[in-house]
């Protein structure tokens, strides 16, 4: 937290300790890479970030398939 605003990169765990989701933030706001995996780990989604605005998204199914961009 910086000045009571989320700041620097946020990571969620599911409860076998995988991670799932890592986002990172400035200020309070989304700002760069925010990742999600599915629960075998295998990469499920990217949604690059600058101050909050999305600037590119890819997401791939459980085969590791791109399936959207």
């Amino acid at each position: 937290m910086l000045g009571g605003k989320q700041d620097g990169t946020w990571t969620a765990w599911n409860s076998e300790g995988i991670k799932v989701a890592e986002t990172h933030y400035r200020m309070g706001v989304l700002d760069g890479l925010e990742t999600m995996w599915h629960p075998d780990g295998t990469k499920k989604r990217e949604i690059a970030y600058k101050t909050g605005q999305p600037e590119t998204y890819r997401e791939w199914n459980e085969r590791g398939v791109l399936v959207g961009e």
